[in-house]
């Protein structure tokens, strides 16, 4: 089906699974209108919502269109939909310190902010850490030292012919949902945050037909897309043929706001947790919140409160720093190589 075609039977119906794949393919080839896509992306977002069989289709045209990076082993991705316009610390950025330092395979899939620089790229530029790796970089840099890093604008270059559309369009779409289910790795299990339930429950069920060992797709307190310490979060915990929701409360609730910055305030405030076991004590269990999950997803431990065990064990020995301070250096070696 051409993208005019489908815009004429969404006036009815929905598209079906091979449908949208269809759509995305020759968007991807770079001969639709802009304004064409941009009507598309209004009217699955803001007008109807997009369907299972929409979010499959898209996701499967993507996926075929990425740029793949071959890890050796199965590993992680923390990766969320966005969107929420609300300044907040990059959790699952510094999770995936924490995680890696803790000995699981992290294969973080992201990119810049879209209207702050905020997003996860801006937190590790802040850091000082290279980012721009090829995919022979990247894999050198995950067997090296568990974890890399993926930037989406290097490894999904049909992106390109999206990218005017979705910067005119000015809100969340359907791309929001199809980044996390794109990972260039193929990460085999994945903690997956959203701001609702409703689209929480879509891409579960995208999940288990897109096929996942293990994921969790979580929807924080007050619409945040990352675990939450000043309430209940939910989350549905998604294998590949069954999906099973949970909530969870913290032990303790924190009313306290955490810090929030721009980036190289952020990376700040990291570095000031790693390296000072009395400071900001909320935003360091926030952070170990966060990589309780991946702990949690990747069956390192029984319960995601004894991951947040496991997470502050390894920042206040200081184990994270020092893990960060290698792949620091490891990184800007790799990035040095031609």
């Amino acid at each position: 089906m051409r993208l005019t075609d489908a815009l004429d039977a969404l006036l009815s119906r929905r598209l079906t699974e091979q449908e949208s794949y269809d759509v995305l393919i020759e968007i991807f080839q770079g001969s639709a209108d802009i304004e064409d896509i941009k009507q598309l992306l209004v009217i699955l977002s803001q007008d109807k919502g997009e369907t299972v069989d929409e979010i499959v289709g898209f996701a499967r045209a993507m996926r075929d269109h990425m740029t793949q990076v071959h890890l050796k082993k199965p590993m992680l991705d923390l990766c969320g939909t966005g969107g929420s316009g609300q300044d907040r610390f990059n959790a699952s950025t510094a999770a995936a310190f924490v995680l890696a330092a803790g000995g699981v395979p992290v294969a973080k899939h992201g990119n810049r902010g879209s209207k702050k620089p905020n997003g996860s790229f801006d937190f590790l530029e802040a850091l000082g850490i290279p980012f721009e790796h090829t995919a022979d970089q990247c894999a050198a840099l995950f067997d090296q030292t568990n974890l890399c890093f993926l930037f989406a604008r290097q490894f999904h270059p049909a992106m390109k012919y999206v990218a005017p559309a979705r910067q005119a369009v000015g809100h969340r779409t359907l791309f929001n949902l199809l980044g996390p289910l794109c990972n260039p790795a193929g990460a085999t299990h994945q903690i997956l945050g959203t701001l609702s339930n409703e689209i929480a429950n879509k891409l579960a069920q995208a999940l288990m037909r897109l096929g996942t060992n293990r994921t969790l797709v979580i929807v924080g307190h007050n619409g945040l897309d990352e675990l939450s310490l000043t309430g209940k979060s939910e989350y549905y915990e998604v294998k590949s043929n069954e999906i099973k929701p949970h909530l969870f409360i913290p032990e303790s609730n924190s009313a306290d706001l955490l810090p929030v910055g721009n980036a190289i305030e952020n990376a700040a405030q990291f570095l000031t947790v790693l390296q000072d076991k009395n400071a900001l004590a909320d935003l360091r269990q926030f952070i170990a919140l966060n990589a309780a999950a991946g702990f949690y997803c990747m069956n390192r431990v029984e319960t995601i409160n004894d991951g947040i065990k496991l997470a502050n064990d390894l920042i206040t020995s200081g184990e994270v720093y020092r893990f960060l301070e290698t792949y620091k250096i490891q990184a800007n070696r790799i990035s040095a190589i031609s």
